[in-house]
């Protein structure tokens, strides 16, 4: 119970995305100024369809978990059990996503008491621990299409 507190605790300041359809190019350090791919986005585990899936790729380390600007976002409508989302022109390089199901579209993961209220989920499916994935434990390298698949978890 006590990592499942410190989890939600260090998770207090995950991912404040706000609820945007357009999406700004990434900035990431060591991206080529190539060709770019798209980034497929599989989310299971939604526990029913209300509100909307926040979404944000960046591949800046210094912008994970939390959403800056030059990360590229989306909102898509919540449906149970699983959503699809296509990132498009995203050049080569390294990059991490966090998800949210932000069941009242507020545009906020809700908390109480620190801990996630809504669902949450990010690149490589980390373990749960006491603090918030870092963008090294969350990365994947992008040199042509992709596809990942992410799973919600719900702590409340």
């Amino acid at each position: 119970m006590a990592s499942t507190s410190a989890f939600g605790i260090a998770c207090a300041g995950l991912i404040v995305v706000s609820a945007v359809s357009s999406q700004a190019a990434p900035q990431a350090g060591g991206q080529s100024q190539g060709a770019s791919h798209s980034v497929v986005v599989e989310i299971a585990g939604l526990r029913d369809s209300r509100g909307v899936v926040q979404m944000c790729m960046t591949g800046r380390a210094e912008s994970f978990p939390v959403c800056a600007p030059g990360s590229k976002t989306a909102s898509v409508p919540a449906r149970k059990g699983a959503v699809r989302y296509e990132f498009s022109d995203v050049p080569d390089g390294e990059y991490a996503v966090a998800v949210f199901h932000d069941a009242n579209a507020n545009g906020k993961l809700d908390r109480s008491l620190g801990i996630p209220r809504e669902g949450f989920a990010f690149s490589q499916n980390p373990p749960l621990r006491p603090r918030a994935p870092t963008f090294k434990e969350t990365r994947f390298f992008l040199k042509g299409q992709a596809t990942l698949h992410l799973k919600l978890r719900y702590i409340l």
